[in-house]
């Protein structure tokens, strides 16, 4: 990818992130699913850095740029990053901030943190509303600047999501709710998630492991946006 294509793409990124007020805009490798394989429409960190490994996370300030990804890919992405002035930030090296320390380094007092929050994990989520709190700053979770600049974006995936039959899931749908429920009453446990400086709750057990499920798939799993929506119903 030609560096000055990449330069003014984030140009762009950047004058709608004036527009917006938002400060840091953070792109993460994912879906609204959190597959470990995302579709080409979910290109847009590959679409603003040049660098097409499968995992890495961009961070852009007002004046700064990086991308952080892990030793699989440092020889790779500084290759593909070349002259766009962005910093790789190789995770995992000694002396290098991860990712919620360099956003927590730039993120103004009184400023604004934005992401997509349909393809950010709710822990990252937490994690970034937790440090986004610490600076008296806000995050807007519905921020997806890329999408304006990307017209020539792949085709969403038209791909249906079936039921497995019974012979292969063991227990119907309603089986197994039911069986989570029981567990919830027997055990009257709850978690609590700090969002927008109130306590909300979601009914999901922290203190047992489910023989269903366990709250730490469920977790990584989610998205923000659907933290968001189990914290409305």
């Amino acid at each position: 990818m030609n560096s000055e294509i990449i330069k003014e793409r984030i140009s762009k990124v950047r004058k709608i992130m004036e527009r917006e007020g938002v400060d840091v805009y953070v792109v993460v490798t994912g879906d609204y699913h959190q597959s470990e394989y995302a579709g080409e429409y979910f290109s847009e960190r590959k679409f603003i850095t040049g660098f097409t490994g499968s995992a890495g996370t961009f961070v852009l300030g007002k004046d700064s740029a990086a991308l952080f990804t892990d030793g699989r890919y440092f020889v790779q992405a500084e290759k593909q990053i070349e002259n766009t002035g962005i910093c790789l930030m190789r995770v995992g090296v000694e002396g290098v901030k991860n990712l919620y320390e360099y956003c927590g380094d730039i993120l103004p007092q009184n400023g604004v943190l934005g992401f997509d929050g349909r393809t950010v994990g709710a822990w990252q989520g937490i994690k970034m509303s937790e440090l986004a709190d610490i600076k008296n700053a806000s995050c807007r979770s519905d921020f997806d600047a890329i999408d304006e600049i990307f017209t020539d974006r792949p085709a969403f995936p038209d791909s249906r999501a079936f039921y497995l039959d019974e012979k292969y899931s063991g227990r119907s749908i309603e089986e197994k709710l039911e069986l989570v429920r029981m567990e919830m009453k027997l055990l009257h446990s709850i978690i609590s998630i700090k969002h927008q400086k109130k306590e909300n709750v979601v009914l999901l057990s922290t203190l047992h492991m489910l023989n269903i499920v366990q709250i730490r798939d469920i977790m990584h799993m989610l998205t923000v946006q659907d933290m968001l929506i189990m914290l409305k119903t």
